[in-house]
């Protein structure tokens, strides 16, 4: 089988096998609405292979020891490294999409209420430990990073129960709960006034 089919074929089997998600006030205009497909279809790809090894690795939720949840998480991480060896930053922040997004989070912040801005301002202000250079697969630094808040989620497309956005600095960090992975970045995402 030719490798066109076979990636038209998996694609057809992931839209099959995953739902696509579904943002309707996120995509405002037609072309925005591709841009906003595109995304998901990248969003569901990942969440397709993530679910394939979850049926063999437990949820560390399922344990009471910390270590074999640890362990859990490793499992999980090591394996999405494996099928995704060469996932590098933009393979799911792409094109329209990151262009979409950072409009949508200066339209946020620019109209958050004070209350979002003070929230927002405690996201910001979230120590650096070190410098941020972590990558695609790198394990996420939770010490570095904060929930965003609602007013500024909100602007953002809807992710599945195994993906979170998290903040780190400036960047927009596409996070893999389980698998304590870092799936993608979109670097300075927050508009320049934020900071």
């Amino acid at each position: 089988m030719n490798t066109r089919i076979a990636s038209k074929a998996l694609a057809v089997v992931l839209l099959l096998v995953v739902p696509p998600l579904r943002d309707p006030t996120w995509a405002q205009q037609p072309a925005d609405a591709a841009v906003v497909e595109r995304f998901h279809i990248a969003v569901n790809q990942y969440v397709s292979l993530h679910r394939q090894f979850e049926r063999y690795l437990p949820p560390p939720l399922d344990f009471t020891d910390p270590r074999e949840a640890e362990r859990s998480m490793r499992a999980m991480a090591e394996a999405l490294r494996r099928a995704r060896p060469l996932a590098l930053e933009g393979n799911i922040f792409r094109g329209g999409i990151a262009i979409s997004i950072r409009e949508a989070l200066a339209f946020a912040v620019h109209r958050a209420d004070p209350k979002c801005q003070r929230a927002l301002g405690d996201v910001l202000a979230v120590p650096q430990l070190s410098v941020w250079s972590e990558t695609v697969n790198d394990v996420f630094p939770w010490a570095m990073s904060r929930i965003l808040p609602t007013c500024i989620e909100d602007a953002l497309p809807v992710l599945p129960v195994e993906l979170q956005y998290r903040i780190v600095g400036p960047d927009l960090v596409l996070i893999d709960l389980h698998a304590n992975l870092i799936v993608d970045i979109l670097r300075d995402a927050l508009p320049e006034f934020t900071r």
